[in-house]
């Protein structure tokens, strides 16, 4: 995020943050040993004498967290939010204390951190090493927030956010062509400030307005590598539409076709997004020819596969908290890169099917 957060860009987006704290790699070294004895539990994070202690030492270098909106705040780091800690749906803090005891029950923010605290010890010029805080607004609708794909300065496609759900009853093609155009116009406005040219604009837009206006919310980065989600579309599926060889002057927009939608309960939507999804990735494999990942003798030249932006020597994050504990302890990282329990369903999936 602190790649992207110019002035400029700040006048386009929908809520600017109200503070920003530059953590120092002794605050980040003190979290990732708090993150570490307390194993992520919010419980005991909340009861911590140290980190009582330091969010009091924080707060004194944070201006704008004691003023903001009577519903609180937004945090998040520049990497990512802490929304895992809160089961998905990020809610609001009110302090600093309140800050860390998310920052340390996140596995997404933790992960960041260690990231950040290795990036300080290479003496990187410029960490990424923000804290951010947002103003927390609750009468926005959640339902009116797109994603936009952006490839070498090109907004390729735009998806419905909650893509789950249809709200657009009604919505005319001159309703949808006015999206393209401000998302368009978002876009010429900011690039000029920016080192990239693909990214992912997350924008807010309530296009049922006659008079609504593309304001951005945060700016996510491209491709299947880097987790962003593709929502209504699929990144190698729809591959020939988010990742052209030639642009064609063309936007696709797809949203949810009017209906009734049933409202699911947390637990059943997220039963639909994961069952089966061993089944479901071991086909794709299948299709695609690359079953070949899956074989014993293929394993080493599998793992020794480049990954954009991949970070090397471990693959969850409870060994890189490990790892980084056995550091600060002078015990050495003896711990030896291991297969992801995901990637092992695989393998005994494929096997099983032989």
């Amino acid at each position: 995020m602190g790649r992207w957060l110019t002035p400029r860009t700040q006048e386009c987006m929908l809520n600017p943050p109200a503070a920003i704290h530059y953590l120092s790699k002794d605050e980040v070294r003190k979290l990732l040993e708090i993150a570490a004895e307390l194993k992520y539990s919010m419980l005991e994070a909340e009861k911590s004498d140290d980190l009582s202690k330091l969010s009091a030492e924080m707060e004194k270098r944070t201006e704008g967290l004691q003023t903001g909106t009577p519903a609180g705040h937004f945090i998040r780091t520049s990497h990512c939010s802490p929304k895992d800690a809160d089961g998905g749906n990020l809610q609001p803090v009110n302090s600093m204390r309140e800050t860390l005891t998310k920052l340390v029950s996140s596995k997404r923010i933790v992960q960041a951190l260690l990231g950040l605290y290795y990036q300080f010890n290479q003496d990187a010029e410029y960490p990424d090493n923000q804290l951010y805080v947002f103003p927390y607004f609750t009468h926005l609708d959640r339902l009116s927030e797109w994603r936009c794909y952006v490839k070498e300065s090109h907004i390729v496609a735009i998806s419905q956010s909650r893509f789950y759900q249809p709200n657009y009853a009604g919505i005319t093609d001159k309703m949808l062509s006015k999206l393209v155009f401000q998302a368009h116009r978002l876009w010429s406005r900011i690039a000029p400030d920016l080192d990239f040219k693909s990214c992912i604009l997350d924008v807010y837009a309530e296009v049922l307005d006659p008079d609504f206006e593309v304001k951005l919310i945060e700016i996510n980065p491209w491709g299947a590598h880097s987790g962003s989600g593709s929502l209504l579309f699929h990144w190698l599926d729809d591959a020939s539409i988010l990742d052209p060889e030639q642009y064609d002057r063309t936007t696709v927009v797809r949203l949810v076709e009017p209906g009734v939608a049933k409202v699911l309960s947390r637990d059943e939507a997220f039963h639909i997004g994961r069952s089966g999804i061993i089944e479901d990735e071991l086909r794709c494999l299948q299709e695609r020819g690359l079953k070949w990942v899956l074989e014993d003798d293929k394993h080493a030249e599998f793992m020794g596969l480049p990954v954009q932006d991949g970070q090397s020597g471990f693959t969850t994050r409870k060994d890189g908290l490990e790892i980084f504990r056995k550091g600060e302890e002078g015990m050495g990282p003896s711990m030896k890169p291991r297969d992801h329990p995901r990637f092992l369903k695989l393998k005994k999936a494929y096997q099983a099917e032989r």
